[in-house]
């Protein structure tokens, strides 16, 4: 009984030191990132933006991904999180020129023209809504078929 007592004991002290060190690790790494967003690092932006985003921390991302979007415009991935940013933050309106920017882009992205549609749902335009959910369960159902 004591031996159990002691594993026990002993699970609960090593998943504290590794969550412990994890955490550090996290903590570290995003410090380093903030050093070099404030030398201009696009690429450090777009970490920290993604952590913050990850963290849920969007009033925080969303300057970043600004930044990034007007320094480096012909990037995909900043749009596309900054527009999820905004549609989780329920600013459809700003995110509807993102999500049509991105479906001109990349138009047989089905999750793209889904949040696109629902934006405009959101926004009371149903006409374009339907336009773009309908899109997007057909880009859908093509994408299950598909066998790899």
């Amino acid at each position: 009984m004591e031996d159990a007592l002691a594993q026990g004991l002993i699970g609960i002290i090593v998943a504290g030191i590794v969550a412990a060190w994890i955490y550090g690790r996290k903590y570290f790494h995003l410090k380093l990132h903030e050093k070099r967003i404030e030398k201009g690092s696009i690429n450090s932006m777009y970490v920290v933006a993604k952590i913050y985003v990850q963290k849920r921390k969007f009033s925080e991302a969303i300057p970043l991904l600004i930044k990034i979007t007007k320094k480096k415009p012909n990037l995909y991935e900043p749009f596309e999180l900054l527009a999820s940013c905004y549609l989780i933050e329920k600013k459809y309106e700003l995110a509807i020129p993102l999500f049509t920017r991105l479906v001109k882009e990349e138009s047989n992205n089905a999750q793209n023209n889904f949040n696109l549609g629902y934006c405009y749902y959101k926004t009371n335009n149903t006409e374009q809504a339907l336009l773009y959910q309908a899109k997007a369960i057909t880009l859908n159902k093509k994408l299950k078929r598909k066998k790899y």
